[in-house]
């Protein structure tokens, strides 16, 4: 039986984009956990059953609560541990934290498998690491396991995300414009918002951790061009609340950075467009849909869901502002040309979590015939909480 000062039970893979973000979280905030490594199967018999979802991380609290979904959970963890807050008390920067998390986490997952299945090293590397450590206990040849991790990352989250030939400059200018303004920011300063790590900072670190960091092409490109952003990486995985708790933010109340302004420039030229394009298409019962941003046309990417409820996510923070700081918010967003495509079509609903429940996820009973599928396949990664 578990009681509440027990530590949480954290389940994680050294690969998973969002395990790398939530680990480096805890790790600050001092959470007492205990971290368990699994392999599919051990995923598939505790994973799935207890959050409906197979999807990297995931933790049991010591009341017994499964939780999923690593951006609530930190806002989850947020109010049961208050000291060290990673959120700002400012409205306006509250605000510009969650939009910019936002974007750290989805607008850069695209780049981040690129580098990961497109590159013939890379995904070589991480064949091996995701066979021997996620299918350690999975019947088959190690050789056949390993193509088979390949194919289907390939196909998930390359071909079906919008990466060919046309877009895959673009892409990769995702990484190389915010190595670039990273380093230009790090060069001053230790953390995306000043002296101590923010939401900005641990959003980054979903994929300048365990992919870009460490990913062969990415790695090297980092090394090279922008030495202060893989020094950053090193101080977030470090970094302990205590030791930041009199250091502060660098910021004016209702004023953006100047130092944060590349990031919203491009969420407003090509985050805000996409996430309506993906609304759109998922309100009109679409599987994919394609949408131009920044001069690029991306044709046919998969629709997901998930995104329609990031989007949600942004406007019930924008809608719950106060008066003065939801005005300095939209002028911010005009000035930058986004406001347009994140104030229309605010009606679409992702159908994702409509009681609002998030991060705490209810066990689940699967039939037999869905609980073989999912232990070949997965939970489709469209109705992902991570």
């Amino acid at each position: 039986m578990t009681k509440a000062n027990d530590p949480y039970q954290l389940y994680i893979l050294d690969q998973s984009y969002y395990s790398g973000k939530l680990h480096s979280y805890l790790k600050y905030k001092d959470v007492a956990i205990n971290t368990h490594e699994i392999d599919f199967v051990e995923w598939w018999k505790t994973g799935y059953p207890n959050t409906g979802l197979m999807k990297m991380p995931f933790a049991q609290a010591p009341t017994g609560e499964w939780l999923q979904d690593s951006t609530p959970m930190l806002d989850w963890f947020e109010k049961k541990y208050p000291q060290n807050s990673i959120l700002p008390d400012d409205p306006y920067m509250q605000f510009f934290c969650r939009l910019i998390e936002d974007y750290a986490d989805e607008w850069h997952w695209r780049p981040a498998m690129h580098y990961r299945w497109s590159y013939k090293a890379d995904a070589a590397v991480n064949s091996i690491r995701f066979r021997d450590c996620l299918m350690a206990s999975m019947p088959g040849p190690a050789w056949l396991n390993s193509f088979l991790a390949k194919k289907r990352q390939y196909k998930e989250y390359i071909t079906k995300d919008g990466v060919t030939a046309q877009t895959r400059d673009h892409v990769e200018s995702i990484y190389l414009n915010a190595l670039k303004w990273m380093e230009a920011i790090l060069e001053k300063q230790e953390f995306l918002l000043g002296d101590k790590p923010s939401l900005i900072d641990f959003g980054f670190m979903a994929s300048m951790f365990r992919h870009y960091s460490i990913d062969p092409t990415p790695a090297k490109i980092m090394r090279d061009t922008a030495p202060n952003v893989y020094l950053w990486v090193a101080r977030m995985w470090a970094a302990k609340g205590e030791k930041y708790q009199d250091k502060h933010w660098h910021f004016k109340s209702g004023e953006l950075p100047v130092l944060l302004k590349p990031f919203i420039k491009d969420i407003c030229q090509a985050y805000l467009p996409y996430l309506l394009a993906n609304a759109k298409a998922w309100g009109n019962n679409q599987e994919s849909c394609s949408y131009t941003v920044q001069g690029v046309t991306y044709k046919n990417t998969k629709t997901y869901d998930y995104r329609v409820w990031c989007r949600e996510q942004l406007i019930k923070h924008f809608n719950n502002l106060p008066k003065d700081a939801k005005i300095a918010v939209e002028k911010t967003l005009r000035e930058y040309g986004g406001w347009d495509a994140f104030s229309e079509a605010q009606d679409i609903k992702s159908k994702l979590d409509p009681e609002n429940t998030a991060p705490v996820r209810t066990p689940i009973k699967p039939k037999m015939v869905l609980n073989l599928k999912t232990f070949f396949s997965g939970t489709p990664w469209s109705t992902s909480n991570r």
